[in-house]
């Protein structure tokens, strides 16, 4: 605090001078506030201080060296990882205890996958497990068809406790090498950390209660919803998506809890106004239907049936239901939509934020500790020590010597063959573009002659063309007019069959001999590797075999009717309408704002499955096996009610929370809301009248916190394409890779030759670290294509020569 230039110094952990000018400064008695003593903090801190000189001076022994090298690969892995900052967690170390830490990252990289199949697994097992009311020490039966279960091969509760204890065993492996690469004092002060720990502690401690007989196999547990929030600990994206999303929805409670006493307040007016008087008196005889009745039209769901009677009766009832409507339906209920998405988007704004200032940090503290001369620069060489023990750990791929080159050439924008400070702090965003060279086509490789003579190249630039996709949109366009006069007789009801099969076939077998065709010059001119790597391309692949198996199938003998074939041909030949509309500009703009909801509403939706996962399991627990038509459940009295309420009369059984894929489904009707109150009226028929607390529940959860949120970010991201459609040319598309020669990259020769490409690796994660708004793909173009970045020129450097400026 007295002398933060020297406090600056130190964390960055050059300038000898200021660190040893810091340290006699505390150690002497005048400059503290009470002469003769040494505070507390200065005392605590002076380890840290001599260990960090000594490390940071060290003695220029190759020793030295590689723990710097190794301390610098730790920061940029923290950074990569995007965990929190953290001064001393690298700062105090010693190099046992770095080395250890490096293998913690190198081992848990190499256990990722085997660690993704536990939590798969563990997933699985509250989808496949036998639900709890029809264990088999119960008695009941889960294939019974009273109860409207899915006929799924359940797994006994003893074969899924030994499953959970090997997927448990596994994940707490991990958590232990993970301890020891953040050390325990850190896992003990992160919040999220002991979260983990303690759900990790739970599952354990219930798999091994399970295992010696102390929990009944059909007992409650916590584990099935731990399951579900262990995979928010293993992915920081989704994590970090869901606490933005729980950071906004406590400022929305506030709103909710004001429309909800909006809602009190007019069932109590409601009750006053239209009990007894003759008319509607079952929705409004008494304050809980008249509380519950509002609630249900806040959904629009009842509406008119709610005041069609009361109106009727005394038109100026009408005056209260609109008021009732307007205030909360049209007021309210938007403001709080409104109120969801600012909070979220300003809280994932914030984080954002947080996150590129982190990876900066990280990034700084690892060019001092290579900066070991204290130039202010690092070399060439440097840079390739360090990304080989980053190679070692296994987080970025490259091993190769062009592909080190390439990363220096792009980190070094000026072209002097080092790297300041501002240049090294894209290492972590360059570590995360996959580069490889552009492959050759197998023809072009294998028989170049026949490559050169049938001039494959010119056809290989025909094919890439919008002319190619125009010539087969027009075949796909008239095989689907043909197919309407074909078979208007069944379009329009006044027949059975078409009007001449043998046409049907001619043209089947035509469209598909295109598909082929095309299917085949584009594997040959471009390659399996980059035919395989278009989206749209593997669309069309399938489309191609589905289309060519069908017509074979009309020609073969086998047990399918020549009619479904021919429906299956027909349908596959018209899938190819949706990828080649792109080439009509006004549908390729819609397809580019189709992709930006996809990218805004893919960061929403695994939270919100979390969500969804978590009241299935709810669901199950607390209303399996009650929806049934078996007249002895439940002592014969909940069959019996249930078959008097409209859920019965229409034949809604199938939904219902007798196994975890039925419970999906009713809550994804819930999500549509189209008789919702019908879907609360049988479960409360069976359960009670507070199941309809679990019901407001997931509407609050899953449609105004989350569809809707799920709408506005989509409206966002539509908004914010257009504008970027707006500012390109007509013609132009947006790339998701860059092709670049590799001699030259941002005016560094790097000794390559050949056709590169770059793509990105986890593109949110590397839009964080871009703080000035610029995209991670245009990053990417720019600096591989030699074009200049669009950031603030480089600064000189103190010390640099006018030319060099």
């Amino acid at each position: 605090q007295l002398f933060p230039q020297c406090g600056q110094c130190l964390s960055s952990w050059h300038h000898q001078a200021g660190r040893r000018a810091l340290r006699a400064i505390v150690r002497s008695d005048c400059c503290w506030p009470s002469a003769g003593t040494m505070s507390d903090s200065a005392e605590a801190a002076l380890p840290i201080m001599d260990k960090t000189c000594d490390v940071a001076n060290g003695d220029g022994s190759p020793r030295s060296r590689r723990l710097r090298l190794e301390l610098a690969a730790l920061c940029v892995l923290k950074a990569m990882k995007g965990e929190d900052y953290d001064a001393t967690s690298a700062l105090g170390r010693r190099e046992e205890q770095v080395r250890l830490v490096l293998w913690g990252y190198t081992f848990r990289h190499r256990l990722r996958f085997v660690r993704r199949a536990a939590l798969v697994i563990l997933n699985l097992l509250n989808v496949f497990m036998t639900p709890r009311w029809c264990c088999p020490e119960i008695g009941a039966r889960c294939d019974d068809p009273r109860y409207f279960t899915i006929p799924v091969p359940y797994i006994r509760p003893a074969t899924a406790i030994i499953i959970e204890a090997v997927c448990v065993i596994v994940l707490d492996a991990d958590f232990l090498v993970w301890t020891m690469v953040l050390t325990w004092s850190k896992v003990l002060q992160d919040l999220e950390r002991i979260s983990h720990l303690v759900v990790l502690a739970i599952m354990s401690a219930e798999v091994l209660a399970s295992g010696v007989g102390l929990l009944p196999p059909c007992s409650w547990r916590f584990s099935p919803y731990l399951r579900i929030a262990m995979v928010l600990f293993y992915n920081q994206r989704w994590f970090q998506e869901h606490r933005n999303f729980a950071t906004g929805f406590r400022e929305v409670l506030r709103l909710f809890f004001l429309l909800e006493l909006f809602v009190v307040v007019s069932a109590w007016f409601a009750v006053l106004f239209f009990a007894n008087t003759g008319l509607e008196a079952d929705l409004f005889d008494n304050y809980g239907d008249a509380f519950w009745n509002l609630q249900v039209l806040l959904t629009t769901n009842n509406y008119p049936d709610v005041m069609i009677k009361q109106y009727t009766g005394a038109r100026i009832s009408g005056v209260f239901f609109s008021m009732f409507v307007v205030i909360g339906l049209f007021l309210l209920l938007q403001m709080l939509v409104a109120f969801v998405c600012d909070a979220y988007l300003s809280q994932r704004k914030n984080s954002l934020q947080c996150a590129s200032q982190t990876v900066h940090k990280f990034l700084d503290d690892a060019f001092s500790a290579l900066d070991m001369e204290g130039q202010s620069f690092i070399t060439k060489e440097r840079l390739f020590e360090l990304l080989e023990v980053l190679h070692d750990t296994g987080y970025a791929s490259i091993g190769h010597d062009d592909r080190r080159q390439m990363v220096f050439a792009v980190l070094d924008r000026v072209g002097n063959d080092r790297l300041s400070r501002r240049e090294f702090s894209d290492l972590a965003l360059i570590l995360r573009m996959h580069i490889s060279k552009v492959p050759v086509p197998w023809l072009k490789s294998t028989f170049p002659q026949v490559w050169q003579v049938l001039r494959f190249d010119d056809l290989r630039e025909v094919l890439k063309s919008k002319w190619w996709d125009i010539g087969m949109l027009t075949i796909v366009a008239l095989y689907a007019a043909l197919s309407v006069k074909l078979s208007w007789p069944l379009l329009a009801g006044t027949g059975r069959k078409m009007l001449d099969t043998t046409m049907v076939h001619m043209v089947d077998f035509f469209l598909a001999a295109a598909y082929l065709l095309d299917a085949m010059l584009k594997i040959l001119t471009f390659g399996w590797h980059d035919y395989w790597q278009s989206w749209s391309c593997r669309f069309d692949l399938f489309s191609t075999v589905g289309l060519v198996a069908a017509c074979i199938m009309l020609q073969l003998p086998n047990d399918f009717r020549a009619r479904q074939c021919m429906q299956t041909a027909n349908a596959l030949g018209l899938l190819r309408l949706f990828t080649m509309v792109q080439t009509v500009p006004l549908f390729r703009n819609m397809l580019l704002a189709l992709n930006a909801i996809g990218r805004g509403v893919g960061r929403l939706m695994p939270g919100f499955f979390v969500r969804l996962a978590l009241f299935n399991i709810l669901g199950c627990d607390l209303f399996g096996g009650l929806i049934t038509t078996d007249p002895e459940a439940g002592g014969g009295e909940a069959a019996g009610r249930l078959a008097k309420t409209s859920f019965a009369a229409f034949g809604y059984h199938a939904l219902n929370f007798n196994d975890p894929i039925s419970g999906f489904m009713m809550l994804f009707s819930c999500l549509v809301m189209n008789n919702w109150c019908i879907y609360t009226e049988g479960v409360v028929a069976v359960w009670g009248p507070f199941a309809r607390v679990y019901f407001v529940a997931w509407w609050l959860v899953g449609v105004l916190t989350g569809l809707n949120l799920v709408t506005a970010v989509a409206l966002s991201a539509v908004i914010k394409e257009m504008g970027a459609l707006d500012a390109r040319k007509v013609d132009e598309s947006p790339m998701d890779f860059a092709e670049f020669d590799a001699c030259m990259i941002t005016g560094t020769s790097t000794g390559v030759l050949g056709k590169y490409r770059v793509t990105i690796q986890n593109a949110d994660l590397a839009d964080n670290e871009l703080a000035d708004g610029e995209g991670v793909t245009t990053f990417s173009q720019h600096a591989f294509l030699q074009g200049e970045f669009q950031r603030e020129a480089e600064k000189p450097e103190n010390g640099d020569t006018e030319a060099q400026k």
